[in-house]
Protein backbone atom coordinates (compact mmCIF):
# COMPACT_ATOMS: atom_id res chain seq x y z
CA UNK A 1 0.00 0.00 0.00
CA UNK A 2 1.62 3.48 -1.00
CA UNK A 3 1.67 5.91 1.70
CA UNK A 4 -0.05 9.31 1.52
CA UNK A 5 1.66 12.38 1.22
CA UNK A 6 2.89 14.11 4.57
CA UNK A 7 0.31 16.00 6.25
CA UNK A 8 0.51 18.11 9.38
CA UNK A 9 -1.72 16.88 11.70
CA UNK A 10 -1.92 17.03 15.56
CA UNK A 11 -0.37 13.80 16.06
CA UNK A 12 2.10 14.47 13.46
CA UNK A 13 5.91 15.12 14.28
CA UNK A 14 8.15 17.55 11.32
CA UNK A 15 11.51 15.80 10.70
CA UNK A 16 13.34 19.82 10.38
CA UNK A 17 11.19 22.25 12.33
CA UNK A 18 9.88 25.16 10.24
CA UNK A 19 11.80 28.41 9.53
CA UNK A 20 9.55 30.49 11.70
CA UNK A 21 10.58 28.21 15.03
CA UNK A 22 13.71 28.82 13.87
CA UNK A 23 13.57 32.17 13.37
CA UNK A 24 11.82 32.81 17.47
CA UNK A 25 14.55 30.56 19.18
CA UNK A 26 17.21 32.33 17.45
CA UNK A 27 15.86 35.57 18.16
CA UNK A 28 14.43 34.60 21.76
CA UNK A 29 18.53 33.36 22.37
CA UNK A 30 20.12 36.42 21.37
CA UNK A 31 17.62 37.96 23.67
CA UNK A 32 19.02 35.85 26.56
CA UNK A 33 22.73 36.33 25.46
CA UNK A 34 22.55 40.21 25.80
CA UNK A 35 19.95 39.86 28.81
CA UNK A 36 22.91 37.81 31.00
CA UNK A 37 25.93 39.77 28.98
CA UNK A 38 24.37 42.58 30.24
CA UNK A 39 23.85 41.55 33.66
CA UNK A 40 27.63 40.27 33.40
CA UNK A 41 28.90 43.81 32.30
CA UNK A 42 26.98 45.60 35.06
CA UNK A 43 28.65 43.43 37.59
CA UNK A 44 32.05 44.20 36.83
CA UNK A 45 31.43 47.98 36.19
CA UNK A 46 29.26 49.26 39.09
CA UNK A 47 30.80 51.25 41.53
CA UNK A 48 31.85 49.73 44.72
CA UNK A 49 29.58 51.42 47.77
CA UNK A 50 31.52 54.04 49.24
CA UNK A 51 32.91 53.97 52.23
CA UNK A 52 33.04 56.47 54.76
CA UNK A 53 36.14 58.15 56.00
CA UNK A 54 38.35 56.33 58.51
CA UNK A 55 39.61 58.16 61.56
CA UNK A 56 43.77 57.13 61.61
CA UNK A 57 45.47 59.17 64.51
CA UNK A 58 44.73 62.22 66.58
CA UNK A 59 47.36 64.04 67.91
CA UNK A 60 47.20 67.04 70.53
CA UNK A 61 49.13 70.20 69.19
CA UNK A 62 50.05 73.32 71.61
CA UNK A 63 46.61 75.36 70.45
CA UNK A 64 44.27 72.33 69.02
CA UNK A 65 44.21 69.29 67.69
CA UNK A 66 45.77 67.03 64.44
CA UNK A 67 43.35 64.48 63.04
CA UNK A 68 44.48 62.08 59.84
CA UNK A 69 41.88 60.39 58.10
CA UNK A 70 42.01 57.70 55.00
CA UNK A 71 40.72 60.10 53.01
CA UNK A 72 39.48 63.95 53.98
CA UNK A 73 35.62 63.33 55.39
CA UNK A 74 32.91 65.73 54.96
CA UNK A 75 32.45 68.23 58.39
CA UNK A 76 30.41 70.33 59.99
CA UNK A 77 31.40 72.87 62.52
CA UNK A 78 29.39 74.14 65.72
CA UNK A 79 30.18 77.42 67.58
CA UNK A 80 28.58 78.53 70.96
CA UNK A 81 29.71 80.42 73.68
CA UNK A 82 32.37 78.82 75.52
CA UNK A 83 32.59 75.54 73.27
CA UNK A 84 33.63 74.60 69.79
CA UNK A 85 32.36 71.60 67.78
CA UNK A 86 33.37 69.84 64.50
CA UNK A 87 30.96 66.70 63.40
CA UNK A 88 32.81 64.12 60.80
CA UNK A 89 31.17 61.54 58.67
CA UNK A 90 33.31 58.97 59.25
CA UNK A 91 33.53 55.11 60.17
CA UNK A 92 33.27 55.07 64.56
CA UNK A 93 36.64 55.38 66.27
CA UNK A 94 37.82 55.08 70.03
CA UNK A 95 36.96 57.85 72.14
CA UNK A 96 39.26 60.24 73.05
CA UNK A 97 39.76 63.28 75.26
CA UNK A 98 42.48 65.81 76.28
CA UNK A 99 43.15 68.82 77.60
CA UNK A 100 45.17 72.02 75.64
CA UNK A 101 46.94 74.89 77.14
CA UNK A 102 46.15 78.04 74.73
CA UNK A 103 48.32 80.58 74.23
CA UNK A 104 46.47 83.12 75.68
CA UNK A 105 46.82 81.36 79.66
CA UNK A 106 43.61 79.28 79.19
CA UNK A 107 42.55 76.01 79.73
CA UNK A 108 40.43 74.11 76.94
CA UNK A 109 39.51 70.32 77.34
CA UNK A 110 38.73 68.80 74.15
CA UNK A 111 37.03 65.35 73.49
CA UNK A 112 36.36 62.89 70.43
CA UNK A 113 33.41 60.85 70.77
CA UNK A 114 30.98 58.69 69.00
CA UNK A 115 27.66 59.41 67.17
CA UNK A 116 25.46 57.53 64.91
CA UNK A 117 26.41 59.24 62.04
CA UNK A 118 30.09 59.42 62.42
CA UNK A 119 32.52 61.39 65.24
CA UNK A 120 32.15 64.63 67.20
CA UNK A 121 35.02 66.51 68.71
CA UNK A 122 33.66 68.99 71.06
CA UNK A 123 36.76 71.80 72.51
CA UNK A 124 35.05 73.30 75.97
CA UNK A 125 36.23 76.33 78.56
CA UNK A 126 35.30 78.29 80.58
CA UNK A 127 35.92 81.59 78.48
CA UNK A 128 34.29 82.02 75.00
CA UNK A 129 36.37 79.75 72.52
CA UNK A 130 36.86 80.94 68.67
CA UNK A 131 38.74 77.62 66.51
CA UNK A 132 39.41 77.33 62.82
CA UNK A 133 40.53 74.30 60.90
CA UNK A 134 42.56 73.52 57.99
CA UNK A 135 44.26 71.05 55.67
CA UNK A 136 47.51 70.19 57.24
CA UNK A 137 49.94 71.18 55.09
CA UNK A 138 52.41 68.08 55.51
CA UNK A 139 49.46 65.55 54.92
CA UNK A 140 47.06 65.80 52.30
CA UNK A 141 44.68 63.90 54.52
CA UNK A 142 45.06 65.56 57.87
CA UNK A 143 43.22 68.52 59.18
CA UNK A 144 44.29 71.06 62.05
CA UNK A 145 42.16 72.40 64.04
CA UNK A 146 43.07 75.21 66.43
CA UNK A 147 41.92 76.86 69.15
CA UNK A 148 41.98 80.20 70.58
CA UNK A 149 40.09 82.89 73.01
CA UNK A 150 37.45 85.23 72.02
CA UNK A 151 37.82 88.43 72.31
Amino acid sequence: MARPDPQETADSTWQSPPIRRWRIRFFVSLCLFGFMTGLMLGALLKEKPNRPARLLDVQALDAGVRLCFSRLPKAAVLEETGAFVMLFAVEPADAQQGVLSLPSGGLASWHLSERSDGMQLGFVSLQPLRGSWSKDPDNSSCIRVDIFMAP
